[in-house]
């Protein structure tokens, strides 16, 4: 929608690489806001281990959100049993 000219969206860089590279779009710094934050989750089924190609994703994820400006928390279980890692 943006690109066809209706109105604007807050992305993550990743997200729009491509296009602020081949200048269909445009990034808006938005000067003395409180930064946005959230979370990523990464959802697997809990009877299978991950694989050494999901965990290999995994690094990749982590190294592209820190290198987006992204500061991921450090790999973790989380607290409820038998849930997946984030």
């Amino acid at each position: 929608m943006v690109e066809r000219g209706v109105g604007f969206a807050f992305l993550p860089l990743l997200a729009v690489g491509r296009e602020l590279r081949r200048r269909t779009l445009a990034a808006i710094e938005i000067v003395g806001a409180e930064p946005i934050s959230r979370s990523l989750d990464v959802i697997h089924p809990r009877q299978r281990p991950l694989s050494a190609e999901a965990r290999a994703l995994l690094g990749v994820l982590k190294s592209a959100l820190s290198d987006a400006g992204g500061v991921p928390r450090a790999v973790r279980r989380r607290a409820r049993a038998g849930a997946g890692r984030a």
